[in-house]
Order: C-alpha cells, then sequence, then structure tokens
C-alpha cells in the first residue's frame, strides 16, 4: 500500500541518513508514478481500488 511504501523509504531514508527535502521530492515522484499507473490500468479496464 501506499503507507507502507511512504514507510519504507522513511526508514531507507533513515538508513541512508538523506536529507528530508530529498525524501519528500522522491515521495511526490514515486506517487505522480503511481497515480499514473492506477490511471493507466483504468483505462484498459483493469478493476482498480
Amino acid at each position: 500500500t501506499e503507507a507502507q511504501i511512504e514507510e519504507y523509504w522513511r526508514l531507507g531514508c533513515k538508513v541512508l541518513n538523506l536529507p528530508g527535502n530529498d525524501v519528500s521530492t522522491y515521495l511526490d515522484g514515486l506517487k505522480a508514478r503511481a497515480g499514473r499507473a492506477h490511471a493507466r490500468l483504468k483505462a484498459i479496464g483493469v478493476p482498480v481500488p
């Protein structure tokens, strides 16, 4: 799920010790990609939540 992905990246960030703003930028990109993938699946008729 979305929350699991975010948590995963937050943990990864702690491990890599990245500054927070890099992470939020990355998460925004991740969400944008997820949104596009979701829209594409819907367009071809795949049942998505």
